[in-house]
């Protein structure tokens, strides 16, 4: 066979292969964007809805805190009058709606697997990297590395106003009790459009309003641009750096003032770092005791939680006197047993150890007396000096417990913006899952109701709010301007 024949006989063969891949991608986001698009009968949604009701109510010690039963109950009846004309990604939608207006941050929806999978592998992603300031869209950088956004403010996607879009967040996003500080932390730092492909329908092109700041001042422009390919996006991303230590302590010299600093309460991420939680705040007290500063600052900015008993290891080295942690802890009992169980539980070996030291109440839950009783003491490390707490939207679950048992049995001094975790009771640590049985949609519901004992500052549905307001951005040469005013702060009242 002559060669140059052959040559192109094989590029026409990787052309045809390169045609067919494409072809091969593009026939499957279809089948995907086909089932976030499917109708299902209107029995199977009703079939789904009372699947979906009859979980939480078996499971979810603490359902009807802030939405009562009749609130839920006329939900659940709306939802049933779509049931029919519905597609898979509107019953999400409407199903997180109802699970936002529970009041449970704790409580989560996912896609079924198979379109969970979507997420992942193949879904166009926006090209605009977006960060919401004070309610205004900003455009912070192009994935695309194009200029064409530059210092620009967001005023639509797809024809869709951005104040809708925004609101759907709100709407559909889980939350504890009313508050949104969480979910608004997440949208300064990154999450827009990841929130924007959960809840809206990805797109091969995006087109943007936008308000562009020019030379002669504000124009309002239009640009459309290539969704980026989930995969693509992600390969900056793929390289793997060494883990950080998430717990740290900061000595600052000449100011009699220490920082600790805990990024995290998940136990996983601690020992990715190479750290362990409890000999690290042993030692560090250790080290406090001995250095004596007049001020302890603690940042649980940004800690999203993990290990709900971590705060107890806390207190206990700041207060100086016995406390309680929970006025009360309950789980579910008399709807989780039995053949018709309708939840699976994960770990359940801590489920049935705590069921052993339950009481059963008429509730249906079982009390923990157990860590309820408990009255717990002062150590001898204990730190009396003033205690400052940095907090924020990113402060959350066992973070924001800390936050409130420092600012009641610490009188420590709140700095930041308010938690994006309240200090009423809260549901998490153990989890039952319910797959739907036609959508597919699985709920993680959490099992543990775990009443904290605050009795003040304590605003229901909200977060704790701070003593000193604080919310700056960083800049080129300050990165963390909140922990420079602080200092400054107690520096000038340690010169008063």
């Amino acid at each position: 066979m002559n060669a140059r024949v052959q040559i192109y006989g094989w590029l026409l063969l990787g052309f045809m292969l390169m045609g067919s891949a494409v072809h091969a991608q593009s026939s499957k986001r279809e089948k995907y964007n086909l089932q976030f698009n499917k109708i299902y009968p209107a029995q199977a949604i009703n079939d789904d809805v009372d699947q979906f009701y009859a979980a939480l109510r078996a499971g979810h010690p603490d359902l009807y805190r802030y939405a009562t039963k009749q609130q839920l109950d006329s939900l659940i009846a709306n939802l049933k009058l779509q049931a029919g004309t519905i597609t898979t990604r509107q019953f999400y939608n409407e199903l997180s709606h109802i699970a936002a207006a529970i009041g449970c941050g704790h409580l989560v929806l996912d896609y079924p697997k198979k379109l969970g999978r979507y997420f992942k592998k193949m879904v166009y992603y926006p090209p605009l990297y977006l960060e919401v300031h004070d309610s205004v869209v900003l455009v912070i950088k192009s994935y695309l590395d194009s200029t064409m956004a530059e210092q620009a403010v967001v005023t639509a996607i797809n024809g869709v106003a951005i104040d809708s879009i925004l609101s759907s967040f709100n709407h559909y996003n889980t939350r504890d009790g009313y508050n949104t500080a969480a979910n608004d932390w997440l949208l300064e730092n990154g999450w827009f459009n990841d929130f924007y492909t959960r809840f809206w329908p990805d797109s091969s092109t995006y087109t943007y309003g936008l308000e562009q700041l020019t030379d002669t001042g504000w124009v309002l422009k239009e640009i459309t641009l290539p969704g980026f390919d989930y995969k693509t996006m992600k390969l900056p991303h793929a390289k793997r750096h060494k883990p950080e230590p998430q717990l740290k302590l900061h000595y600052i010299e000449g100011t009699r003032t220490a920082i600790l600093t805990l990024k995290t309460f998940d136990p996983r991420a601690i020992r990715s770092g190479k750290q362990q939680f409890n000999k690290f705040i042993t030692q560090s007290f250790w080290k406090i005791a001995q250095l004596r500063p007049e001020q302890l600052i603690i940042d649980i900015r940004g800690n999203e939680g993990g290990n709900s008993f971590y705060p107890e290891v806390l207190i206990g080295l700041l207060s100086t006197e016995p406390y309680h942690l929970y006025r009360n802890m309950e789980i579910r009992y008399r709807s989780m047993r039995g053949k018709a169980q309708l939840l699976k539980v994960k770990n359940r070996k801590s489920y049935k150890r705590l069921e052993k030291h339950g009481i059963p109440s008429k509730n249906g839950n079982l009390s923990m007396s157990l860590f309820t009783d408990k009255l717990l003491g002062s150590h001898p490390l204990a730190y009396a000096g003033n205690v400052y707490v940095m907090v924020d939207g990113g402060t959350y679950s066992a973070a924001s417990e800390l936050a409130c048992y420092l600012k009641q049995h610490v009188e420590a001094i709140v700095v930041g913006t308010e938690t994006g975790g309240t200090c009423d009771p809260i549901t998490a640590g153990l989890y039952g899952d319910v797959e739907l049985a036609n959508t597919g949609i699985v709920v993680h519901i959490p099992l543990i109701a775990f009443d904290k004992d605050i009795q003040k500052p304590r605003v229901p549905g909200r977060g704790l709010l701070p003593d000193i307001l604080q919310d700056i951005r960083p800049t080129d040469t300050i990165t963390d301007p909140e922990l420079e005013q602080l200092l400054d702060l107690i520096e000038g009242q340690q010169v008063d």
